[in-house]
């Protein structure tokens, strides 16, 4: 029993060390590419309005006005996302209300 309880700590104790590991190589990895200075904050709608509108009237890709903005590529996207109506979501009952009473 006492066996098992070291082998079960060995095991949490390399997820421990590996999980280190990879958050430290992630950490040299974004300081390489330059991503120290990425800041996670929220935006003013028109920053937003701004990039949008900068990236159609440039023909910029995503990847292109993030980078120009210094902000994430997922932040681009999603502003784009929401910009764009949206389809309804609601679906036709099979039954109407008015038959089933």
């Amino acid at each position: 029993m006492l066996l098992n309880s070291i082998k079960r700590s060995d095991s949490n104790h390399q997820r421990t060390i590996s999980f280190l590991v990879k958050g430290i190589l992630l950490l040299c990895i974004a300081k390489r590419l330059n991503f120290d200075d990425i800041i996670y904050m929220s935006y003013s709608i028109d920053f937003k309005r701004k990039v949008i509108f900068t990236m159609e009237e440039e023909g910029l890709s995503i990847r292109e006005t993030a980078k120009q903005f210094r902000i994430g590529c997922v932040s681009v996207s999603r502003w784009i996302n929401q910009i764009e109506p949206k389809a309804s979501t609601t679906r036709q009952r099979k039954i109407d209300k008015s038959e089933l009473i």
